[in-house]
Order: C-alpha cells, then sequence, then structure tokens
C-alpha cells in the first residue's frame, strides 16, 4: 500500500478521535455546568425555605420605618411587631436618628424600611384628610366642612425644617378665613398642633410621614408601584436577606397577575 495513503488514513483516524475527545470534554463541561447550576438553585431554595420559615416565625420584633431625605434620615417611625396581636395607634413613636444608628448595628430582632423620598411620587395627586388627625374641637373653631391636604403639602410640611408653621400656613390658606381672622386662627392652631404632638406621642414630621405611608399602603391599586420602587432601591429593607434581594429579580408581570388574582 502507498505510504502516502497510509499517513493519510492515520491523520484522518487521529482528527477523529481528537473530535470526540474535544465533545467529551464540551458535554462533560455542560453537564457539568447543568448540575453546578441546578445544586446552585437547589442550595437557593433551600436558603430561601429557611430565611421565609425564620420570618413566619418570628413571633416579636420591632419594625422601623425611616424616611430618607436626600439619602439621609430625616425623620422615622417606630412600633413592635406581634404575630398574635393588632397594633395600636398608642404603640407608634418617633424614630431619632441616633435609634436609627443604633438599631442598625443590634443583635435584637428589628427590621428597618428605607423609603426614599421619591416613592410618594406614586400618590402625588391625591388629597388626605386630616379631621381625624385634627379633632372635632379644632375643626369646628374654624370651619364645619371636611379638610383635605394635597399630598404635596403634606410632603411640603415633612421636609420643611419648621413642620409646625408650614402647616399652620398651609391650612390657614386652606380655609381661607381672611386676614383678620387668620391672625386669630394662627395661634389657635398651633396650640392645637402642640397639643396633638403631645397627645400622639410623635413629632409633626412622623405625623406627616405616617400619613403618606398610610395613604400609600392602604390602596391595594399602589402595591406594584411600591414593588417597583423596591426593585429600584427607592424602598430598601434591612437586615439585607435573601428572600428580600430574590424579589427584585421576580418579573413586575407575575407579581401583577398574582396580585390580580387573589382581588
Amino acid at each position: 500500500m502507498d505510504i502516502g495513503l497510509i499517513l493519510y488514513f492515520i491523520i484522518i483516524i487521529v482528527l477523529i478521535i481528537l473530535v470526540f475527545k474535544m465533545i467529551k470534554k464540551i458535554i462533560f463541561a455542560i453537564i457539568t455546568s447543568v448540575i453546578i447550576v441546578l445544586l446552585s438553585l437547589v442550595a437557593i431554595a433551600g436558603l430561601v425555605y429557611l430565611d421565609v420559615q425564620d420570618l413566619t416565625q418570628t413571633e416579636n420584633a420591632t419594625i422601623n420605618v425611616v424616611y430618607m431625605l436626600n439619602d439621609e434620615f430625616h425623620t422615622g417611625i417606630t412600633f413592635p411587631f406581634s404575630a398574635e396581636e393588632e397594633l395600636e395607634i398608642s404603640e407608634v413613636n418617633t424614630l431619632s436618628s441616633q435609634e436609627f444608628e443604633s438599631n442598625l448595628n443590634s443583635n435584637e430582632e428589628i427590621f428597618t424600611i428605607l423609603v426614599h423620598s421619591n416613592v410618594f411620587d406614586i400618590i402625588e395627586n391625591r388629597t388626605i384628610s386630616i379631621n381625624e388627625l385634627l379633632g372635632d374641637e379644632s375643626i369646628s373653631m374654624m370651619t364645619s366642612d371636611d379638610i383635605g391636604l394635597p399630598v404635596s403639602s403634606i410632603r411640603v410640611v415633612l421636609d420643611s425644617p419648621n413642620p409646625k408653621e408650614e402647616l399652620t400656613s398651609i391650612l390657614l390658606e386652606s380655609l381661607d378665613l381672611g386676614e383678620e381672622l387668620e391672625e386669630m386662627a394662627r395661634p389657635l392652631l398651633e396650640s392645637a398642633l402642640d397639643e396633638i404632638e403631645l397627645e400622639q406621642g410623635l413629632d409633626l414630621h412622623s405625623i406627616s410621614f405616617g400619613l403618606l405611608l398610610n395613604e400609600l399602603v392602604q390602596d391595594d391599586r399602589n402595591l406594584i408601584d411600591v414593588f417597583i420602587e423596591f426593585q429600584n432601591e427607592n424602598i430598601e429593607v434591612l437586615p439585607s436577606r435573601i428572600s428580600f434581594t430574590l424579589l427584585k429579580y421576580i418579573p413586575v408581570g407575575i407579581v401583577k397577575n398574582f396580585i390580580d388574582g387573589n382581588e
């Protein structure tokens, strides 16, 4: 047989062996990758399950909700969470910046929710009744009508360094009492606001924050927008947990279908 032909066959056989070895390595790499991905998914699912179990078994904890203005602490509220008892408004207190900082490093069951200012853009066009806040006696002195303030006005009070003066001016403008009556009503309103702070155990910053939060969460129509803000990290939950982190990667459409299906 011609030596050239023999060499040709040898080269072909060597190439076939090399190709098979390469294919074997590729298949092995693919199978290994798939196994690693599957094991990772199982491990993540296990961690999420344990994390959710831990959360659902939390019977007593402290919840801090913090308003972040320009990425800095501005005000906050704190209240106890109990799986067995309903929250009483008397249990809600103003959270100071010092308490906020110390709680971040605490080993106790404390969950902190950071709410950045632009989250309230969701409810910017709403109006909030504050009759219940002011009390019947305060209102009856000036008007028999329901007092509703635009969310934009409450946000001005929330962001203001002088919330009492700001809210007094906004209320007097909405009541339209006239210049003479306004001068008489201003000290009465300021005194009423001082009493509200004492009765509620909250300052006007945290009261304004609470009014906006209540408007935000009580309407199911806001849930998708709130979820989007959470994914955009305008709402943060501390300490960070794997179940909260994974929520950021769930498509909004899935969440919307889930909410729609439970209405």
